[in-house]
C-alpha cells in the first residue's frame, strides 16, 4: 500500500555506457508531495553532514591531530565538535569543514523557511548505519 501523499511518475536516468554512448533508463516511481520530499532532502543532507564530519575526524587524526589520539584508548568515547578541527592547517580538512558549514547553513535555512522542526527531521533517521528510513 502506498502512502496517501504519493503520485505515479516516471524517472529518467541519464548515464554513459562503457563506450561513452549516452543512455536513458526509465523507471516507474512514486512521487511524494512537496513537504515530505523537502523533509527527505533535509534528512539526506543531515546524514551526509555526519559522514563528512566523520571523514574530517579520520583525516585529522591520521595527520595533524595524530598526537591527540595518543590520549585515547580503545573504547574511549569523546564528543568531537566542528570547533576541534576548524583551525587545522590541512587544506583537505579546511575544504571539508567549509562544506560542513555550508550544509549547516542550508539545513537551517530550509528548516526555517519550511517550518520543519528538528523532531520531524530526526524521526526518519533510525538505521544504525545512518541510512534513511523510507
Amino acid at each position: 500500500m502506498l502512502p496517501s501523499q504519493t503520485h505515479l511518475l516516471y524517472v529518467f536516468y541519464f548515464f554513459y555506457d562503457k563506450s561513452d554512448s549516452p543512455l536513458f533508463y526509465v523507471e516507474k516511481a512514486y512521487k511524494m508531495d512537496y513537504r515530505p520530499q523537502i523533509v527527505r532532502s533535509l534528512r539526506t543532507l543531515l546524514v551526509s553532514r555526519e559522514h563528512i564530519f566523520t571523514d574530517v575526524l579520520n583525516i585529522a587524526t591520521a595527520g595533524e591531530m595524530r598526537h591527540v589520539m595518543d590520549a585515547f584508548e580503545d573504547g574511549d568515547v569523546y564528543d568531537f565538535q566542528l570547533s576541534h578541527v576548524e583551525d587545522l592547517k590541512d587544506p583537505n580538512v579546511k575544504k571539508l569543514v567549509h562544506l560542513i558549514k555550508e550544509i549547516d547553513s542550508t539545513l537551517d535555512e530550509m528548516k526555517t523557511s519550511n517550518h520543519i522542526p528538528d523532531k520531524e527531521l530526526c524521526e526518519g533517521l533510525v538505521d544504525e548505519n545512518n541510512d534513511l528510513d523510507d
